[in-house]
């Protein structure tokens, strides 16, 4: 590679490669490589093969290598070990095994480099068990022809990081199983409660003497009561109701009659079978608390689902104040990251870190659940009954034709009935999508404006309408799609969990763990820098490849660490 580089706006990414500008140059060590690979050949991290899926790479040097007939790769599990050379760096690689190798192809289109070798390495039992997990490997690409019939490459895979997220994954397991979420009777279903269903209630009350008053359509699971006392400033309780997601918020119940809600004082999470698991803080021991819970969203204007609480007198003389009072400074960084009632629709489950406040200095480890089935479900229902996007198929295929073909059911349309107009447009639609196959949905679809229906003809002067001006940005677009079509792809995977950090300017996309399907995590580490910015958590799902629409999920804010801020036990 002379030159690199790369772009990202919103979740398009770009990168070119190339030759250094102008004519003659020096040469240099890099014009000496035999070849580039990927991973790249020495130390490799493990998360860049993404459980060993990822397809690994060669592309020898195409001015100097060429493919044959008998082009092949090798590999073998290799141990290294000194030559017994006087230098120290010298060192040889005894072969213990060979590894087999699936899905080899030799690429040579006229796209990018001409000679690519694409294979994919199938260790399977031959990985190493336990606390040995490095992975050293040769390959050996033979077949070629050139200066060398044969190149060899030498590899060690290592979970760079994966102690370390071992462990925290481990430390949360821990909380989990010392909280309270294991006693069952969190999980029950009340006092015989019934198997609820959804219930639809008209807005209009019946007219009498005496209103009918609505039931809250959620009801306790526990504690079964409407009011109770704790023992600490945390608490566990959990709902059962028909709905996707639920909102709750924690007040203040003054003497004066006044409510103050308590900013971030409860967290809300979507469990199986309809329940509801929420997590309270109260941060000021003395006072007494009112929680309400609203179905979301509440069509139906039912009332709150509502709970007294209370610290007891024996608790509370010896509970620590989290908050002075609700005009505290430090109120802006108290209570449990919120999350968003569409985290809850799409069944996605926040683990770690769970309060609003994030400290510098130390690395942060997310971990979240997503029920990927239950996930693209709810984002298929939500995205049929909020789409209003027309789809009017692909823009391009190989040759560059999709515009002629929007004209021409356009054309269709103009010479059709009033009447028949959407049916006719539908069809010629369909039938674009069969003739040109989309290459990516930024081509296909999001490039495609909309498109209006051409005024009929006339012989007297008209103004440019809104149509001429969509259809010359049409022209511009295929002049690009011809030139950059064939190189852009989509990304695969139906579920995307990004991080976007230090207000939006930065996003990371966290990966699923290996060996555990739903399972997305990641390790931040925050600087100096960072304090005051905000850590949001988006969803991304196949469906919204179309309209690039991420679902806000969580929200964090990067602050101090406890020793500087001065914060009293049990704020974090």
């Amino acid at each position: 590679l002379r030159a690199f580089g790369a772009s990202r706006r919103r979740d398009t990414c770009a990168l070119w490669t190339g030759s250094s500008p102008g004519g003659d140059r020096p040469r240099c060590k890099s014009d000496l490589l035999g070849a580039v690979c990927y991973p790249p050949t020495g130390f490799v991290p493990a998360v860049l093969l993404n459980g060993w899926q990822a397809p690994w790479t060669i592309m020898p040097d195409s001015s100097r290598y060429g493919p044959s007939a008998g082009t092949g790769v090798r590999v073998w599990r290799v141990r290294f070990g000194q030559t017994g050379s006087s230098m120290p760096s010298d060192c040889g690689a005894e072969r213990i095994c060979e590894v087999p190798v699936t899905g080899f192809a030799v690429d040579c289109s006229a796209h990018g480099e001409p000679f690519c070798v694409i294979f994919w390495p199938e260790l399977g039992t031959l990985l190493t068990s336990g606390s040995e997990n490095r992975v050293r490997l040769e390959v050996s690409l033979f077949g070629l022809r050139g200066p060398q019939s044969e190149l060899s490459f030498f590899y060690e895979v290592a979970p760079f990081r994966q102690d370390f997220l071992d462990a925290c994954l481990h430390t949360e397991a821990m909380k989990l199983q010392e909280s309270s979420l294991a006693d069952a009777s969190l999980w029950r279903n009340g006092t015989g409660l019934p198997d609820l269903a959804p219930i639809r209630r008209a807005h209009t009350l019946p007219s009498g003497p005496e209103p009918v008053k609505l039931k809250p359509l959620l009801q306790p699971v526990f504690p079964p009561g409407d009011s109770f006392e704790v023992e600490g400033v945390d608490m566990l309780l959990t709902v059962h109701g028909p709905v996707s997601a639920v909102r709750a918020e924690l007040y203040i119940v003054r003497l004066s009659g006044d409510d103050d809600v308590v900013p971030r004082g409860t967290q809300a999470t979507r469990m199986r079978g309809d329940h509801f698991l929420l997590r309270l803080k109260l941060p000021m021991p003395r006072a007494k608390y009112e929680l309400r819970i609203w179905p979301e969203p509440n069509e139906d204007l039912t009332p709150p689902l509502r709970f007294g609480i209370c610290l007891s007198a024996k608790a509370a003389p010896h509970t620590t104040a989290l908050l002075t009072s609700l005009d505290d400074s430090s109120v802006n960084k108290f209570g449990y990251a919120p999350v968003t009632a569409a985290m809850q629709a799409h069944a996605v489950v926040l683990l770690a870190p769970l309060m609003y406040r994030i400290p510098i200095g130390a690395t942060c480890y997310f971990l979240i659940y997503v029920d990927k089935e239950a996930a693209l479900v709810a984002r298929s229902t939500i995205g049929h009954a909020a789409s209003g996007v027309q789809d009017f198929g692909p823009l391009a295929d190989a040759g560059g034709t999709g515009v002629e073909q929007a004209a021409a059911a356009t054309a269709a349309n103009n010479n059709s009935n009033n009447n028949n107009t959407n049916n006719n447009s539908n069809n010629n639609n369909n039938a674009a999508k069969d003739r040109f196959p989309s290459r990516c949905t930024l081509l296909a679809q999001r490039l495609l404006p909309s498109q209006g229906v051409r005024p009929q003809q006339s012989d007297a002067p008209r103004a440019s309408t809104e149509f001429d001006q969509g259809n010359q940005l049409q022209v511009v677009q295929r002049q690009v799609i011809r030139q950059l079509g064939p190189y852009i792809q989509d990304s695969t995977g139906d579920i995307h969990l990004d991080l976007s950090l230090n207000n939006g300017k930065c996003v990371r996309r966290l990966p699923e763990r290996p060996g555990m399907p739903g399972f997305f995590e990641g390790l931040v580490t925050f600087h100096q820098s960072d304090v005051g910015t905000r850590v949001k958590l988006l969803l991304r799902t196949r469906d919204d490849a179309e309209n690039y629409m991420p679902r806000l999920l969580c929200e964090w804010m990067v602050c101090r660490d406890a020793q500087a801020d001065l914060l009293p036990k049990g704020f974090c």
